[in-house]
């Protein structure tokens, strides 16, 4: 279901508030997911905990495609 080296945008429950990120991941053990965000911090998400919403293939915004800002 996830490619390793691929940028994907997650949606989940974080204390009680939806949570939006980007991370590309780095392992894929089902159910773990282990990611990178913003090339820094290393995050171990289970996709099947409650708190999992979603998660689809990240695509760069406009003003990412334009070099405006990055990620």
């Amino acid at each position: 279901m996830f490619e390793i080296g691929k940028t994907y945008s997650f949606t989940v429950h974080d204390d009680g508030q939806v949570s939006h990120f980007a991370g590309e991941i780095v392992d894929w053990q089902a159910p773990l997911l282990k990611l990178t965000t913003s090339g820094e911090a290393e995050v171990i998400l289970n996709t099947s905990s409650s708190a999992f919403i979603r998660a689809k293939p990240y695509e760069p915004s406009v003003y990412e495609t334009r070099g405006l800002i990055t990620l």
